[in-house]
């Protein structure tokens, strides 16, 4: 069944003003700990790759939110969602154990999909559960 599908369009400078604004605190709050390291990695071979990392990550985090029907807060925070790539390069999820508890209960299929471009990234998630609630 349904549960619902998120997209979400982030500007890149953006996201650049509000890390430069807020530092290892902003990072710290979108980014879990598995993604600083890869942003750092990615970073290190160029700001660019790094910042469209973090767009990315943020878009597909609010596009989670939105296809929870929740949004950023009590019940879904950054912090329980890692977006990272596996060894061909696709995105894979990582749930926190509040998150994990929730997929497990709802038998929750979640497929994501994530793009940037020079100055957009865009995050997509559908998904599916055996239970609508």
């Amino acid at each position: 069944m349904l549960r619902g599908v998120g997209c979400d369009l982030v500007s890149v400078p953006r996201i650049a003003k509000a890390l430069e604004q807020g530092g290892a605190r902003f990072l710290a709050r979108i980014l879990t700990p598995l993604e600083c390291a890869e942003y750092e990695r990615r970073s290190a071979q160029s700001q660019k790759r790094g910042l469209s990392f973090l767009a990315s990550r943020f878009a597909v985090k609010e596009a989670f939110s939105k296809a929870l029907g929740t949004g950023v807060g009590g019940d879904f925070s950054f912090q329980d969602l890692s977006v990272l790539n596996d060894e061909k390069g696709a995105p894979r999820l990582v749930y926190s154990d509040r998150l994990n508890q929730w997929v497990q209960q709802h038998s929750a299929v979640v497929k994501i999909s994530l793009s940037d471009e020079e100055d957009m990234a865009m995050g997509m998630v559908v998904i599916d559960t055996a239970i609508n609630n």
